[in-house]
């Protein structure tokens, strides 16, 4: 499910799927991104049981910006994936895959969050509070179909704020 925007994970990546039982992770620092992909990956699933949840994410990579936005940016766009792939597509005869897929990628400009779902194709118009969320970590959101079917989401968090905009 991943868009062609998104470069390929990196090897140190670790695999973690969230099926019906939790699982205890041990992740590095109370800066890692891992950390709060994971909570808002667990507080999603509860909207959505049934749903598979795959999060690929480097312990190693660092957030800059307010963890409680992140966290509820991320909380966010996981819900409405696994919402969306909890759905049946109306123009297919096809049980719904109920999948969702959640790439972390360190770029050079910043982080790259991917959530792409198996859900039936839906707008590609960015929600305005997701918008604003992102804006106000100083990054932005795309939305694009999946060539497979469902949506990706990608979300882009710069390394830091510039320093005009820092509070």
């Amino acid at each position: 499910m991943q868009t062609g925007g998104s470069s390929a994970a990196s090897p140190n990546t670790q695999r973690h799927t969230l099926d019906a039982r939790p699982q205890i992770l041990t992740l590095r620092g109370e800066a890692a991104l891992a950390d709060h992909v994971m909570r808002a990956a667990e507080a999603a699933r509860q909207h959505c049981p049934g749903v598979r949840l795959v999060c690929d994410v480097d312990p190693g990579i660092r957030m800059h910006g307010d963890p409680q936005l992140v966290g509820r940016l991320l909380e966010s766009l996981m819900q409405r994936g696994c919402e969306a792939a909890s759905q049946r597509d109306p123009h297919s005869d096809l049980p719904p895959l109920r999948e969702v897929v959640v790439t972390v990628v360190d770029t050079a400009a910043g982080v790259e969050i991917e959530v792409a779902d198996s859900g039936a194709h839906r707008t590609t118009a960015c929600p305005a509070d997701l918008a604003a969320l992102a804006a106000r970590l100083g990054g932005s959101l795309a939305i694009a179909a999946c060539p497979e079917g469902g949506m990706a989401v990608t979300l882009r968090l710069p390394r830091r704020r510039a320093q005009g905009m820092a509070a």
